[in-house]
This record gives structure tokens, sequence and C-alpha cells, in this order.
């Protein structure tokens, strides 16, 4: 039984890049469009690393989203103890995973808007660092 490896692309991945689109803009998807089941209650072995930075893009943009003023730090810490939780091994409450699931649902919708369906991942790749640096959000 060799070295089991993931796929190269994971599921997680398409999530990961439609969820940064959507922080990105600061736009939040319907909770109606999230899926009924939990999509992943851990990350992948190669995002766990990144926990922090995605915790990080969330408060970020919640701040944003919100008009918080990051000098306001007792306003910060009430929106940090709403979307952290240390306990979990992803580090997010469970409403913060469900705003990077909307977030992840903006994200999509945006690429779906813009670009065309791709035929390979490669190609998916290409098209959407032309809609990130294009500016188009």
């Amino acid at each position: 039984m060799g070295d089991q490896r993931s796929p190269r692309w994971l599921m997680f991945d398409s999530w990961y890049v439609c969820m940064l689109v959507g922080v990105r803009a600061r736009t939040l998807g319907a909770k109606d469009d999230l899926e009924d089941a939990e999509f992943n209650p851990i990350y992948p072995d190669d995002y766990k690393p990144q926990a922090d930075f995605i915790a990080g893009l969330l408060i970020d943009a919640e701040l944003d989203r919100k008009g918080i003023n990051v000098a306001d730090k007792a306003s910060v810490e009430r929106e940090m103890i709403l979307l952290l939780d240390p306990q979990k091994t992803t580090g997010l409450s469970e409403i913060g995973v469900e705003l990077l699931n909307r977030y992840a649902v903006a994200g999509f919708a945006k690429l779906d808007e813009v670009m065309l369906p791709p035929a390979t991942v490669e190609e998916m790749l290409v098209r959407y660092a032309g809609v990130w640096t294009g500016g188009e959000d």
C-alpha cells in the first residue's frame, strides 16, 4: 500500500477559490443557497497551515462589510468572538463557517457570471487569474 496522496484538485480547492472571490468582493450569498449537508468540518492537510489566514480573511471581510473601524477594539473583539472558536479544528465558530460558505456561494455566482465553463482545471485557473487580476468584482 504505497503513499496514498489526495487528488491534485479537490472539491475543497473549488470551494476555496470561490470563497476568495466572495471575500474579496465582500459579498455574501443567500443562506438558502447553502448545501444542506455539512461541507467540511476540517481543512484538508494542504490547507491546515492556512487556517489562521482563512480566519483572518473572514474577520477582515466582516469588519469591512459591517463598517467596523479597526480602531474600535471592543467591536473588533465582539466580531472575533462571534466568528472564532479555538476549540474547532478550523478555528471558526458555526457562524464563521456559515459566513465563509456564504462568501463561497457569492464567489461561485460571480465566477459563473463572468466565466464560460472551463473544460479543464488548468483552463479554469487561467480564467480565474484573469477575473482576479482584471478587477472584476
